[in-house]
């Protein structure tokens, strides 16, 4: 994966650049409700739910934390094979919040 200028920028503005890129991995997802799921299926697909219907899956610090932690507990994972990334409710995303 590889960011595009313009997304980086918008990221550096928003202060989310180092949260998102090479943040530490101890932080909690959030306070409430964790804001990213997964779910391993069987044939090695594991399924990473972007779980803010309500807010239409607008990535705030949670939902970057919970990605970047998505991301990092499936990458040493031997079993998965394939990554299918989604947004709960009636949206993907609707953008930075």
């Amino acid at each position: 994966w590889r960011a595009e200028p313009t997304m980086l920028r918008t990221l550096r503005q928003k202060n989310m650049a180092s949260y998102f890129f090479g943040a530490s991995t101890s932080r909690p997802l959030s306070v409430g409700a964790p804001a990213v799921t997964i779910e391993k299926r069987d044939g090695g697909v594991a399924v990473v739910t972007l779980d803010r219907p309500t807010k239409l899956n607008a990535l705030d610090m949670a939902t970057f934390r919970g990605v970047r932690d998505a991301a990092v507990t499936l990458r040493d994972d031997a079993d998965v094979r394939a990554v299918v990334i989604r947004g709960a409710g009636r949206a993907f995303s609707a953008g930075l919040d």
